[in-house]
C-alpha cells in the first residue's frame, strides 16, 4: 500500500503584471530543501537584473528553513546591480522569524501585506 501522506506540498505563482516594472511571485506550504528548487526557478526565470521590485509573498507559508532564504538573498543579489529592489511579504509566521534568527531582517525589505509592498495600501 503507498503511502498517502503528501511530502512537502508547496505552491509557486507569477504575476508579471502588478505594475510596470514590477513582478509578484506568491509561495505557499513548506519551503525547504526539497521545495526551495521552485522557488528558486520561479524567480531565476525572470528578468532580474532589469526589474525594479520583486515582490515575494511568503505570508502563506507554513515552514521555511534556510534553503529558502538562500533563494531570497540569490535573488537580492541579482536584482541590486540594475537598481531593484526584494520585497518580502510575510507579516509574521516562520519567515519573519528566520529572518530574526539570521540577521537578515535588516538586509531584506519585510512587508506586512502585498499592498504594502507594492506601495498601493491606503
Amino acid at each position: 500500500m503507498a503511502d498517502e501522506t503528501p511530502v512537502d506540498q508547496m505552491t509557486v505563482d507569477v504575476d508579471p503584471d502588478v505594475a510596470p516594472g514590477t513582478v509578484l511571485v506568491r509561495a505557499a506550504g513548506e519551503l525547504d530543501v526539497f521545495t526551495t528548487p521552485l522557488l528558486r526557478d520561479a524567480l531565476l526565470r525572470l528578468p532580474l537584473e532589469s526589474l525594479s521590485v520583486v515582490v515575494v509573498d511568503l505570508a502563506r507559508l507554513t515552514f521555511m528553513d534556510s534553503s529558502g532564504l538562500g533563494v531570497l538573498v540569490a535573488a537580492q543579489k541579482k536584482l541590486r546591480p540594475g537598481g531593484g529592489s526584494l520585497r518580502v511579504v510575510c507579516g509574521g509566521g516562520p519567515v519573519l522569524r528566520m529572518l530574526e534568527i539570521t540577521g537578515l531582517l535588516g538586509t531584506i525589505a519585510v512587508f506586512a501585506t502585498v499592498d504594502e509592498a507594492l506601495g498601493t495600501a491606503s
